[in-house]
């Protein structure tokens, strides 16, 4: 499995089951957040992407995948 099946399947598959339908109209443009800059570790063990909103900060976040943990900055 090359490392952005691996990151569709671990990340953005459940986001994609979960999500909620909304109207989109012009008031949903704020609220909309952009995944950027995914990587994969050489060992395949961390993923690290930035959650982007339209405005305002973003945030990194880093997934150990053999603790099983998320960290956010």
């Amino acid at each position: 499995m090359n490392s952005k099946s691996k990151f569709l399947v671990l990340f953005l598959f459940p986001i994609l089951i979960h999500a909620q339908k909304k109207p989109i109209n012009h008031e949903a443009y704020n609220s909309w957040k952009k995944i950027e800059k995914p990587q994969l570790s050489h060992s395949g063990n961390l993923v690290s992407y930035e959650i982007t909103p339209l405005k305002g900060d973003g945030f990194l976040y880093i997934y150990d995948e053999k603790r099983q943990k998320l960290d956010s900055f």
